[in-house]
């Protein structure tokens, strides 16, 4: 059995195509959306409006990793794949057989805004040098270098049960941005396969969500950044993150430190 989930944080008009989109695919319940922390307001839009899926909810936002964390261990109670992808998103084609698949992470095919414009189809992570990479064409673990790691962009993934009762949860410390990087790189040193899905496709329009926000724009992404490079690197090459390391601090200082996450 699938799940099919989508992590929703206000929005709802947002959300609404999302969820449109989903339905013309699948049977309603299969499909759950979780409210992170939405507004009260928001969330009544979305139940009326889609009565027939299921709706979850989180009343603080945990932030991407809470949010994603909270659906795999719902999901996961009764399903042997979930399937993932954020509010901002489309889906414009599904074919999938789970029975087919060897358990692991998989990466759909992502369009940027319109279908014929990549965003990606799966990631590629060079921890020595902190740099991360949509991949246009998929890759294999054969074609990698020393410290580079695949993994499948947080906008859309499938993952087995299996996966997950190995990999545990996302770390919620992280809060949002690199927290699918961190996910991968564990995975590939678990030896978990990381696969490029072709027959699902959908269409990202971009950091609708918090591309605005200089919470996380300016301050978790650079911040997680330096914190799962450290933390992948091979020893050897740990010193090369030192100048990366230098900027990210100057950077924080002149951005200013957060009370409290939002």
């Amino acid at each position: 059995m699938l799940t099919f989930a989508i992590l929703s944080y206000n929005h709802p008009v947002i959300t609404a195509r999302c969820v449109s989109s989903v339905l013309k695919w699948l049977p309603a319940e299969s499909i759950a959306l979780l409210h992170n922390g939405s507004e009260a307001c928001h969330i009544q839009e979305l139940e009326n409006q889609f009565p027939t899926i299921q709706h979850w909810h989180l009343e603080k936002n945990g932030g991407y990793t809470g949010g994603v964390n909270e659906i795999f261990r719902r999901a996961f109670e009764k399903s042997e794949w979930v399937f993932l992808m954020t509010n901002d998103t489309e889906l414009t084609a599904w074919d999938l057989n789970c029975f087919s698949l060897s358990p692991g992470i998989y990466s759909p095919q992502i369009w940027l805004r319109k279908v014929g414009r990549v965003d990606s189809c799966g990631g590629l992570f060079n921890s020595r040098t902190g740099r991360l990479q949509h991949l246009r064409e998929p890759l294999k673990k054969k074609d990698l270098s020393w410290g580079q790691f695949l993994y499948a962009p947080g906008t859309a993934f499938l993952l087995s049960r299996k996966v997950y009762q190995v990999l545990g949860e996302m770390d919620e410390s992280l809060h949002t941005y690199w927290d699918d990087v961190d996910y991968g790189a564990r995975a590939m040193k678990e030896n978990i396969l990381i696969d490029f899905l072709p027959s699902v496709q959908l269409i990202h329009q971009g950091r609708k969500t918090t591309g605005k926000d200089s919470f996380y724009t300016g301050f978790l992404f650079q911040r997680n950044r330096v914190l799962i490079s450290m933390r992948h690197c091979p020893i050897l090459f740990k010193w090369m993150l030192v100048p990366l390391w230098i900027r990210n601090q100057l950077s924080t200082a002149r951005f200013g430190r957060f009370r409290r996450f939002r």
